[in-house]
């Protein structure tokens, strides 16, 4: 899947913690999560592939594009 972030999001938002701007697009993570995404949330990459390495977003936070 590929997501867009609905809004610009703080260090603090995310376990990324980095800053991530609005409308930036992020990929769905492919591998295994090891089970460590919460109900609420999905893991996510940088990587158009969906390999790693990947985070956790809030689904709140995400829009699916595609």
């Amino acid at each position: 899947m590929i997501y867009k972030v609905l809004r610009d999001l703080g260090s603090d938002d995310t376990c990324y913690h980095r800053e991530i701007k609005k409308d930036t697009i992020l990929y769905g993570c492919e591998q295994h999560t090891y089970g460590c995404i919460s109900p609420n949330g999905v893991a996510v990459t940088f990587q158009p592939d969906g390999d790693y390495p990947f985070f956790e977003i809030k689904k709140s936070d995400v829009q699916v594009i595609s």
